[in-house]
């Protein structure tokens, strides 16, 4: 990912790192992780999708992996991030 990156703008990938985390606090790819997880929050929130439907529509495909990404960034997994933060009907 870094090294496309990295070729779009003409950058040496290691020196484009650095420059990214110099701005972001973050690598290309824990940036691109955290942009996921906020919309997969998101989407837990706002949508009747099921979960697995919800990590695909973010980028991550397979489930057990993306609930597994979720709950590392967020602290919950996706079904108790849903419970606890949907609105009252």
């Amino acid at each position: 990912m870094a090294a496309g990156l990295a070729r779009a703008v003409n950058l040496d990938p290691a020196y484009l790192g650095r420059l990214f985390a110099q701005c972001t606090g973050s690598t290309p790819r824990g940036f691109l992780a955290r942009l996921r997880a906020e919309r997969a929050a998101a989407l837990l929130v706002n949508s009747p999708l099921p979960a697995a439907r919800v990590g695909a529509a973010v980028g991550w495909d397979d489930p057990t992996y993306f609930a597994r990404r979720f709950r590392t960034l967020v602290g919950l997994t996706p079904t108790e991030y849903r419970r606890r933060n949907r609105p009252p009907r």
